[in-house]
């Protein structure tokens, strides 16, 4: 091989090798660009879930109402922002709650966890939150045995305070302040206190309460192994349905039914080895039917002291200690609050009512 041919021959290795070089530079730089592009796209969505963390764990939550029992205030599917720093935020969900600029007022309406919402576990409703907040309550994937979202945060105005007692007359809320020793109605004790809400119309008739007062006898008298008259009879149908099960297995199956079929039960009644299950047909009176139950049941036990309390916390009131509220729906008729729950500690307030965002014809303050 002359010195010509090597030359060309080491030209052509040498722009060879250069080609393959580059190629493999430009492919290396290509991977790195990829990859820097990933970690961009990533770095501003963990910093997007982190603002709006911070924003609706701290500052403004979104929250959607899911039931009927604040109508006509909020309607079901109405979208709503809730204020946190009012009441107090909390560290971060269901850990430490920081103190607020000011305690729940009568008259409030305020967001709580519902004291019958069973928890999954802390990480759990940690990444359910933060989905539902990220997406401003429109998908939630807290959900219940029946694949419907769970109710783990309620809302409900706040009618009773820390130091009230109150009792139901007939669908009307009677209460009496610290201080006081009469019973004012809501409406007036609105007025003196400078309070405007507006409670929805009723719905339940005032010819009706004949059939609860029966009904709430008949109860009475079926859960001591009594007869039970022909207007007791129709006193309970007129509310409520019956279902027989033979041993426990049939019970089981029943009262899963009744709760698919988006009812509740009432009451079990058991006369061995026969249960008849009362589920609830219809709105009624919860407070009225259980105040007549427990007064009959006590002049047929009039040594029970169990059914004594519960007469007396029906008949002449509930006390609401300290650190606790009593919320209610503004739909009083149709509203599972504290008259079914009980109190709840205002520790478990997470915020208070802001506006509605959705739908934009509502859109405004609450």
């Amino acid at each position: 091989m002359d010195v010509n041919s090597f030359l060309l021959t080491l030209k052509k290795k040498t722009e060879t090798f250069l080609t393959w070089r580059k190629r493999r530079k430009l492919k290396k730089k290509e991977k790195l660009k990829q990859k820097n592009a990933a970690l961009d796209w990533a770095e501003a969505f963990l910093s997007a879930v982190v603002i709006v963390f911070f924003l609706n764990q701290y500052l403004l939550q979104a929250y959607q109402i899911p039931s009927e029992s604040m109508v006509n205030t909020l309607l079901i599917g109405d979208r709503i922002f809730v204020d946190k720093m009012t009441f107090g935020p909390e560290l971060l969900p269901g850990v430490v709650k920081f103190p607020g600029f000011r305690s729940v007022r009568r008259g409030d309406i305020a967001i709580f966890e519902s004291p019958e919402y069973v928890s999954k576990g802390t990480a759990y409703d940690i990444v359910t939150r933060i989905v539902y907040m990220m997406t401003f309550s429109f998908i939630d994937l807290d959900r219940d045995e029946k694949g419907e979202p769970a109710k783990h945060f309620l809302i409900k105005r706040i009618p009773c305070v820390p130091g009230d007692r109150l009792k139901m007359s007939e669908g009307l809320l009677e209460i009496m302040p610290p201080g006081s020793n009469e019973w004012i109605q809501e409406e007036k004790l609105k007025s003196m206190s400078g309070i405007h809400y507006t409670l929805n119309t009723r719905r339940i008739k005032d010819e009706e309460y004949v059939k609860f007062h029966n009904a709430g006898t008949g109860f009475a008298r079926l859960e001591s192994g009594l007869e039970i008259t022909e207007e007791q009879e129709m006193g309970l149908s007129h509310s409520f349905f019956s279902k027989t099960a033979m041993n426990e297995d049939e019970l089981t199956t029943i009262i899963k039914e009744i709760e698919r079929g988006n009812s509740a039960v009432y009451l079990i009644v058991e006369d061995s080895p026969v249960y008849t299950v009362w589920g609830i047909l219809r709105n009624f009176d919860r407070d009225y039917v259980e105040k007549i139950r427990y007064r009959t049941l006590s002049e047929i036990r009039p040594h029970d002291t169990q059914v004594k309390k519960e007469w007396l916390k029906n008949d002449l009131g509930r006390y609401i200690p300290k650190g606790y509220i009593f919320p209610m729906g503004d739909n009083r008729d149709n509203s599972r609050d504290a008259r079914v729950f009980g109190p709840v500690k205002i520790e478990k307030v997470l915020g208070k009512s802001l506006f509605r965002f959705w739908p934009f014809n509502r859109f405004g303050g609450i």
